[in-house]
């Protein structure tokens, strides 16, 4: 999990010199000491640093154990912010949070450097299933993906190369006690497909699933039962809840371009949908 802190250093020379000083390992070991004071469920990891003028925005990336962690690392924060401006007399924290982290807001950074877990999934299906089950073929649904997800996507302007993976994250964060505003991150997935004879090969990049097993709101009986009914009597660590989810994002991919190709997406809902009735 990260957090990204604005410091004005007052001159683009402190800028670059706080910058510089930050890559030092001493530095580096005060600040991971700093930190963990906060938690002893905590660790910092890296950190990037990026300039404007004497403005100098420094990207925490932190280890939060089972929690998702925001708090967390809002507090961790605080403790080094505050301990660098100590240090370095010239630096002065404007804000906590600089829209760098990059919290609940699409972004180039979250898509390279990803927050929370970042999960690859992936799978392979023969001809038969993808005829008997899918009522389609693989040359089809590939096409479906490059022209929708891929040139579609590219027409938008979306750094998204997917169809549906926000609903699977907004209906997994609410069963299990996630924070939904964080299904914006998470959306920023990619689908990768490939026809390999008549087989499809689908896999699933997803960078940004911020969950975890304790915390926000995984205390809560239905949730907490949720994740139960997930874990099967074993102990599901954060890590195994969000393989879970990938599994389901990839499951969902491929139902809905499934349902694309075939041409019975809006047959689907007309037939299974709410409003039936007022339909007919």
């Amino acid at each position: 999990m990260s957090r990204a802190p604005v410091f004005n250093c007052q001159t683009i020379e402190n800028a670059a010199n706080l910058a510089l000083r930050l890559q030092e390992k001493i530095l580096q070991k005060q600040l991971q000491k700093w930190a963990e004071e906060t938690s002893q469920h905590l660790q910092l990891k890296e950190l990037q640093s990026w300039q404007r003028g004497p403005l100098l925005y420094l990207r925490l990336v932190f280890n939060t154990d089972e929690a998702m962690g925001m708090n967390m690392v809002s507090v961790a924060t605080q403790k080094i912010a505050e301990e660098l401006e100590k240090k370095f007399s010239q630096v002065e924290l404007v804000s906590l949070s600089s829209n760098v982290c990059v919290d609940k807001k699409t972004s180039a950074i979250n898509q390279l450097f990803g927050r929370g877990y970042a999960i690859q999934a992936s799978v392979k299906l023969s001809e038969k299933i993808i005829q008997t089950v899918l009522k389609t073929s693989a040359a089809e649904i590939f096409r479906v993906h490059h022209y929708k997800n891929l040139v579609g996507s590219n027409v938008a302007a979306s750094l998204e190369q997917n169809m549906q993976v926000a609903n699977v994250v907004a209906a997994f964060f609410l069963a299990t006690g996630q924070d939904p505003a964080h299904v914006v991150e998470a959306s920023q997935a990619s689908v990768f497909m490939e026809v390999q004879e008549k087989s499809l090969f689908l896999a699933l990049t997803a960078n940004n699933l911020n969950l975890g097993t304790v915390g926000g709101g995984t205390w809560l009986p239905a949730q907490s039962q949720a994740r139960s009914l997930i874990a099967q009597g074993k102990n599901l660590s954060a890590q195994e809840l969000a393989e879970v989810l990938a599994a389901a994002i990839l499951a969902a991919e491929l139902s809905g371009a499934a349902a694309l190709a075939s041409q019975s997406l809006a047959r689907a809902h007309q037939r299974l949908g709410q409003g039936k009735g007022q339909n007919a």
